[in-house]
């Protein structure tokens, strides 16, 4: 076996790489990076509940149509949220990668 063991055989191709990155998270730690996720959860549904009362509600447009409306701007989203990421990662300017 690898004289570094498992954290070296992962690490091959990264010669001169800090082992330190394979120190195990304490519990406690994973936990507070989950306390973000219920709370924008949250905001998410309470603000797309509110837009479906009002676009049925109010504006009157049918609620498949609604449907549709949320599907569609979610399957662009997942398309632009991949292309914009690839926009990013190509980009090389002397203000750095998210500024042009």
């Amino acid at each position: 076996m690898v004289q570094g063991g498992i954290p070296e055989l992962l690490n091959f191709k990264q010669k001169g790489k800090d082992m330190n990155e394979f120190i195990k998270v304490p519990l406690s730690e994973k936990l507070s990076y989950c306390f973000g996720d219920p709370a924008l959860t949250l905001m998410y549904t309470m603000t797309t509940t509110l837009l479906i009362y009002f676009y049925t509600n109010v504006v009157g447009i049918s609620s498949g149509s609604v449907g549709m409306i949320m599907l569609l701007s979610r399957v662009f989203d997942g398309f632009s949220d991949v292309l914009m990421g690839t926009i990013i990662d190509r980009t090389h300017s002397k203000y750095g990668k998210a500024r042009i």
